[in-house]
């Protein structure tokens, strides 16, 4: 599972997803759905026939700091789902959230237009201010790991690579 795309901001009030509702309605292909829940962990607030509409719609996929239902049709579908975790009880629709403004998504501030990456060991927002630079460490970091990979596969240890034999002697490391 993974997710590519333009963050598409959405607060919502605990156990309320009118605003979801809305973030369907007006995202373009692409987009991921970055929701807001304050982590409440009591509702469902995306579920099946959200990710069928989501899908219909080519929306890229979803990030909640809360929970979702339905969790196992919705990956027999394949929509991609990042979440606390699943909740069989559903939510209302009547408190007034935002759709597209900056939001608090656990400890990481989310705007609009941020980039939005996950796989299956999580998910990173890259504010759209910072994209080339990121882009540069990637890289970099891509070929330091592809050198290292190289070096490993020729048998050096990890210790060697990484120069840890200092941090051993150091550390009062004894060996026999």
């Amino acid at each position: 599972m993974r997710l590519l795309g333009a963050a598409l901001t959405v607060r919502c009030h605990p156990k309320d997803n009118l605003m979801l509702h809305k973030a369907l309605q007006i995202a373009q292909p692409g987009d991921i759905i970055v929701a807001a829940t304050d982590g409440h962990p009591n509702a469902g607030y995306f579920g099946d026939l959200m990710a069928t509409s989501a899908m219909a719609r080519q929306i890229g996929g979803l990030a909640v700091d809360g929970c979702v239902r339905d969790s196992s049709e919705i990956i027999e579908m394949g929509f991609p789902v990042f979440s606390r975790g699943t909740c069989m009880r559903g939510t209302v629709k009547q408190t007034l959230g935002s759709v597209n403004q900056s939001i608090l998504f656990g400890d990481v501030i989310v705007n609009p237009g941020d980039l939005v990456l996950g796989d299956e060991d999580g998910i990173v927002i890259i504010p759209r201010t910072e994209m080339e630079a990121v882009l540069e460490a990637a890289r970099l970091r891509v070929k330091k790991e592809k050198e290292k990979t190289a070096a490993l596969k020729q048998g050096i240890s990890s210790v060697e690579f990484n120069k840890l034999d200092q941090v051993f002697q150091n550390l009062g490391l004894v060996e026999d």
